[in-house]
């Protein structure tokens, strides 16, 4: 796939603006996205909803990398724009910067869901050696990793404009694809069982067809489970997917059937580790998945699954096949996998 550095790629919304401007959470940093890489942010980039919507075409290649335990998807354009959604553990910092470094060290945009180790990676290194255009992430850490906050001092050293993503928010990805902020909203989620999770970012990335039938889209969910549902489905419309980026794992405490349902995807991949310490994706995800309709694929078995979109037309490219059977195959601690024969 041939890749230009050119080519729209940023908007936000009205939203993001009122954000940067007034009403903006204590922990919000002073900037918004801006379009030169590295440069300081300009608000002339902002654009309200609706203006500037994606052009039909394209060819937008999303690979959700066997990065272990943990999520990281590289999402790139053939006019050149690129987005790393999350950053795995550090055990799979090797296979990401593999990734990035065909991309020759440069991204426009990095998502960070939520500030847990299995999501920011190695977060400062990547800030310091990778040429990032903008950081988006939540703008919540609680007892983050020192990985977090040593980023952010080198983002804003080299004037990478950092985005706290809100509900409402949009960024163009190319001239072709919009990535939607579905979550979090103000106030945030607290006292839940995990309020990093809780207030995962949730995007909802459309890449534009010729006609609605052929206009696809991917919902990535981070690690969002039970209340973080309940707040997504007040907004059903803005649900429905082609492809789900199953949250948390495959946890038992994330993918409700009432959020299934109305997201009605016919692909899911699952981003785990083998036999990794929590189980992970527990049989009942995975009934619940499959009872949806849901296509399944696991980076633990298939290692990196690659989706091309072109033209309505989804084509999904595992690094190894394996029997559809084996995929509702619930995961194994390590415990398990000693003790077993």
């Amino acid at each position: 796939m041939t890749m230009h550095r050119s080519g729209p790629w940023l908007v936000l919304t009205t939203l993001s603006l009122l954000l940067g401007a007034c009403g903006a959470p204590s922990h919000a940093p002073s900037h918004v996205a801006g379009e030169a890489w590295g440069s300081p942010p300009s608000l002339a980039t902002a654009a309200p909803v609706g203006e500037g919507s994606p052009s039909p075409g394209g060819h937008l290649r999303v690979k959700f990398l066997d990065v272990g335990q943990g999520d990281s998807t590289l999402l790139t354009t053939d006019d050149g724009a690129s987005m790393l959604l999350d950053l795995g553990p550090k055990e799979g910092n090797a296979r990401l910067r593999h990734a990035v470094d065909g991309l020759g060290g440069t991204v426009r945009v990095v998502l960070v869901t939520h500030a847990h180790a299995d999501h920011l990676g190695e977060l400062d290194e990547l800030a310091r050696d990778v040429q990032v255009g903008a950081f988006w992430d939540s703008g919540f850490a609680e007892h983050p990793t020192k990985t977090y906050p040593r980023a952010l001092s080198i983002f804003e050293t080299k004037h990478v404009p950092h985005v706290v993503a809100r509900k409402g928010m949009h960024l163009r990805l190319g001239a072709h694809t919009d990535v939607e902020v579905l979550a979090p909203r103000d106030p945030l989620l607290a006292n839940t069982r995990s309020d990093p999770n809780a207030n995962s970012v949730v995007v909802r990335v459309t890449h534009a067809g010729t006609s609605p039938e052929r206009t696809v889209r991917f919902l990535f969910t981070g690690d969002a489970e039970a209340p973080t549902e309940a707040r997504l489905l007040e907004s059903p419309d803005t649900l429905t997917a082609n492809v789900l980026k199953v949250a948390h794992h495959g946890s038992k405490h994330a993918s409700g059937a009432t959020l299934l349902r109305a997201i009605g995807a016919k692909t899911a991949i699952i981003s785990c580790a083998t036999n990794n310490d929590y189980g992970h994706p527990h049989l009942a995800t995975l009934k619940r998945l499959s009872a949806a309709g849901m296509a399944l694929h696991r980076t633990d078995l298939e290692g990196d699954i690659t989706l091309d979109s072109e033209d309505g037309r989804i084509t999904v490219t595992p690094a190894r096949v394996v029997p559809e059977a084996d995929e509702m195959i619930p995961g194994r601690t390590l415990h398990e996998a000693k003790e077993a024969p």
